[in-house]
């Protein structure tokens, strides 16, 4: 496993639009440079320092292709463990609106792996903090269970989804609603990781408007 010291180092990145827009936006130290991979083949072709695979799908053949590569290797996955998937892979948070924030959740892979990962982001200037390695991280879990209590609210009838958001907005000082954040993370990333939740706890079982909605967009 690499360690580093001071000189200019190279991370390869493999993401979509999205969140290649909120990682530009990001700031990023001059020491470190950054090459786009347009690929997967393209991603693990690269000699790298720090490979981030923002795009990974967390199938068979993506593993096998990226669990060799000789630097750390950080995944963009939120419901899946690394202890599930590789303990080699250090897992980022990346559900929308997450890198955009001044601290990431980063889940630990391998004790040797974390060391390099560690220096590596603070060669980069980005602030992170380290959390167990379960199914949504600390914020995902929280969002995912303000979210489906929201969902329970609306079917209840006790109020729209408008007034749900604005409420939490000025009640908790929350960036969104949960309704605004369900168009942010995907109706699907949020049915896997209550899915996977409700695993440990049956009340993370996904609101029935939740499941609805989630059926109602796979089919369009």
């Amino acid at each position: 496993m690499r360690l580093f010291c001071s000189s200019m180092k190279t991370v390869a990145i493999f993401a979509d639009s999205f969140l290649r827009t909120e990682i530009q936006d990001k700031t990023w130290n001059n020491r470190v440079e950054i090459c786009w991979a347009d690929s997967l083949d393209s991603l693990i072709g690269m000699n790298a320092d720090a490979y981030f695979d923002f795009a990974f799908d967390n199938s068979r053949q993506h593993i096998t292709a990226i669990k060799d590569l000789r630097s750390p290797v950080f995944i963009s996955e939120t419901a899946m463990t690394a202890e599930e998937i590789d303990p080699r892979f250090i897992r980022v948070n990346c559900w929308p609106a997450m890198l955009s924030r001044s601290i990431i959740e980063i889940a630990p892979g391998t004790k040797a792996d974390m060391i390099a990962a560690k220096q590596i982001l603070e060669l980069m200037d980005w602030k992170f903090q380290v959390v167990p390695d379960i199914a949504g991280f600390i914020s995902g879990r929280i969002l995912a269970s303000v979210i489906n209590e929201a969902y329970f609210t609306l079917q209840q009838g006790v109020s729209t989804p408008t007034e749900i958001d604005t409420a939490m907005k000025f009640g908790t000082n929350y960036p969104f609603g949960p309704f605004e954040w369900t168009e942010k993370i995907g109706i699907g990333n949020l049915v896997k990781l209550l899915n996977k939740m409700s695993l440990e706890d049956r009340r993370y079982i996904p609101a029935d408007l939740i499941i609805a909605q989630e059926k109602q967009n796979s089919i369009k």
